[in-house]
């Protein structure tokens, strides 16, 4: 058992954590809630759930607060609307790498799955939730379109808004944008499940960058390496739960993913 030093040297790591991500989201003491904030999951995707408002409610009693994610602009209006009165979530508006397509340039503003959509939305929102890049085999035939994209959503978010970043074999790509944009300096700028190379992982750093982490991150070789470089200031955590769309995931089950990547991170911090 840890002696009474190291369990406040741990109970201090979680605070510090929790303090970042609580002034990252505007959750402050003076907000109704249940219980205090005792962590927040920084990258998830309630909207997946059957019932996401039954679990956010729930994770209110336990002091659980999230960032939730989208994957279209049509699913953020969806999924802002159904979780509206739940004070521990910020929604994100995002256009995930995944369901970008050469028509999401054409479509009008009326299509849920447009650019148009995503920059008529943009104005109205600090949280971005998840936006970026993905060049690995099975999306590369929408490299050249997830960068032509990427590039129009980061020039219309607004000045100190929150994102949530998908990055698969790109961050550099993702990095050379953010930079171009001029994002470091006025926004945070959250690196989700960071796969990135060493290099691509001390720029990102010193960039300033967040990095959201979770159970399987912090289980993985290259996440337990990586963990001993990112600053404590700079670290998250995350489930990326549901993990697929009409999840019957419960709140248990997101409990549990956040727990496990804390009692992780305290074990490889001894």
């Amino acid at each position: 058992m840890p002696g009474n030093r190291v369990r406040g040297e741990m109970n201090e790591l979680l605070e510090r954590i929790n303090e970042t991500s609580c002034r990252l989201l505007g959750f402050n003491a003076s907000q109704d809630f249940t219980a205090r904030i005792e962590t927040v999951d920084m990258h998830c995707h309630l909207d997946f759930a059957d019932d996401a408002c039954a679990i956010a409610r729930e994770a209110q009693r336990y002091g659980i607060a999230f960032f939730s994610g989208t994957v279209t602009p049509e699913g953020y209006e969806h999924a802002s609307m159904l979780l509206s009165d739940c004070k521990n979530v910020r929604v994100g508006l995002g256009f995930h790498p995944w369901w970008i397509t050469e028509a999401s340039l054409a479509a009008p503003k009326e299509e849920g799955s447009s650019l148009e959509h995503f920059i008529g939305l943009a104005g109205q929102t600090s949280y971005v939730n998840e936006i970026g890049l993905d060049f690995s085999p099975r999306f590369s035939e929408t490299k050249e379109v997830q960068v032509e994209v990427l590039k129009v959503i980061l020039s219309c978010v607004c000045e100190g808004a929150v994102l949530s970043l998908h990055s698969v074999k790109a961050t550099d790509v993702v990095l050379d944008l953010l930079e171009g944009a001029e994002l470091f300096s006025s926004n945070s700028c959250i690196f989700h499940w960071f796969s990135g190379s060493n290099n691509e992982l001390h720029r990102a750093i010193k960039s300033g960058c967040y990095f959201s982490v979770g159970e399987r991150f912090l289980s993985s070789k290259r996440g337990q390496e990586y963990l001993k470089v990112i600053p404590v200031n700079q670290l998250l955590f995350e489930t990326d739960l549901p993990a697929q769309e009409h999840s019957n995931t419960t709140f248990e089950e997101l409990r549990s993913s956040l727990w496990s990547a804390q009692d992780l991170l305290l074990k490889k911090s001894n």
